[in-house]
């Protein structure tokens, strides 16, 4: 009888051994898939917040294009570069340090805005990969220029810049955005 006994236990035991290996596997592969999907979410973030750091970055490199620098070479303009054109290494719309050019935002306009050199233009603007709008108006605002089609309703501005200079011995207001599209 107590052989009997002893071998309910052992059966009880390995009952007990088995359920209990599976409530760890169960518990074990749950922690997993939350790691798991806690893993792509933070990856998804991250690469959210570069492509942002990115975009922040090109902006600048467009408001220095606006505001700071001439271009390359300086008389662009003057020898009617296009943006397609290989002899043009970087667009500049400056006369002096915050100030723009008349002519030179006159030529860039209409090249950002043609399907044909808008890419080019972004490109050389250090926009690229980017999609962006230009807008500069008095500080009344006033439109001098916009530049490049606004974002759809479903795109997410990227970055945005806004910052003073002076045109026509006048102050205005240069505003950059960027975005992906999606």
């Amino acid at each position: 009888m107590a052989q009997i006994s002893q071998s309910r236990n052992s059966a009880k035991k390995g009952q007990t051994t088995l359920l209990d290996l599976v409530i760890s596997l169960s518990v074990f592969m749950a922690i997993i898939a939350i790691l798991y999907s806690a893993w792509f979410v933070k990856i998804d973030n991250s690469s959210q917040d570069l492509k942002e750091f990115r975009a922040s970055i090109a902006a600048q490199k467009a408001m220095n294009a606006l505001v700071e620098s001439p271009g390359f070479p300086t008389n662009w303009a003057a020898q009617n570069l296009s943006p397609n054109s290989d002899s043009l290494k970087g667009i500049g719309i400056a006369e002096s340090k915050g100030a723009i050019d008349e002519r030179k935002l006159i030529v860039l306009q209409y090249y950002y805005n043609s399907t044909q050199s808008y890419n080019n233009s972004r490109l050389k603007m250090g926009i690229a990969p980017f999609n962006a709008d230009i807008r500069i108006s008095y500080l009344n605002s006033t439109n001098i220029s916009i530049m490049g089609s606004a974002p759809a309703a479903s795109d997410t501005i990227l970055a945005s810049l806004q910052k003073s200079a002076v045109y026509k011995n006048q102050t205005v207001l240069v505003r950059v955005r960027l975005w992906e599209q999606s």
